[in-house]
Parts: structure tokens; C-alpha cells; sequence
């Protein structure tokens, strides 16, 4: 069921799964709340001069940010080739394909989702 329901969202352009985001960031942080005295906690840790004001901007900040970027892993799964290429950088790809030429070996590539949340 939940496959039908991934692969059904990854029909739905990407502007309006941002905009089906904002909804879910505001259901989290207003409604659910989830995870947010960690989030606050941190953030405060993180940034000990700033205001209050200041950390709660960032808070939601980050809960849009989350939500973001599920419904672009959602929409992965069915995004064209090109498009993908154009949002995925690999920095020196040449490597991986000498590595893979020269050796008798597989080649495992490993990679991150780089940035911070919090």
C-alpha cells in the first residue's frame, strides 16, 4: 500500500509537492511537534548567542527544509535521467571509472546526503 501511495506522489510535480511540504512542515512543527524541545535544544547548544526569537525562526526553518526534502526522495523515484544528473554532482567521477577499469575488482561507492538539519 504504501509503495502505491510513493509511486502515486512521485507522479505529482516537484512545485507542488514543495507546496504539499509547507503543509506537512506546518503539521509537524504546530501539530504534532515532533521532535521539536530536541530541535530547540540543540539549536540553542548550536547557538548560544542568538534569541530566542532567532532559534524558533530556524526551527521552522529546518522543518521545512525536512519535509522538502522527503518529497524530493518521493519524487526520486520517478524523476528523468536528465533532471537527476542536473541535481546529483559527483566530484571526480573520472576516479571511480579509473578505478573501475584498472582493477579486476567491484567498486562500491558510498554517498551523503551532505548538510545539516538542525
Amino acid at each position: 500500500m504504501q509503495y502505491l501511495i510513493y509511486s502515486g506522489l512521485a507522479l505529482i510535480p516537484l512545485r507542488v509537492l514543495y507546496f504539499f511540504s509547507l503543509i506537512g512542515s506546518f503539521f509537524l512543527y504546530y501539530i504534532v511537534r515532533y521532535r521539536r524541545r530536541i530541535v530547540r535544544e540543540n539549536l540553542t547548544n548550536a547557538f548560544p548567542d542568538l534569541s530566542i526569537t532567532e532559534i524558533k525562526d530556524i526551527e521552522k526553518d529546518f522543518y521545512k527544509h525536512l519535509c522538502r526534502v522527503a518529497m524530493e526522495i518521493v519524487k526520486a523515484k520517478r524523476l528523468p535521467k536528465s533532471e537527476f544528473i542536473d541535481r546529483v554532482k559527483v566530484k571526480n567521477p573520472e576516479l571511480i571509472k579509473e578505478i573501475s577499469e584498472n582493477y579486476t575488482r567491484s567498486v562500491i561507492v558510498l554517498t551523503i546526503h551532505q548538510g545539516n538539519w538542525e
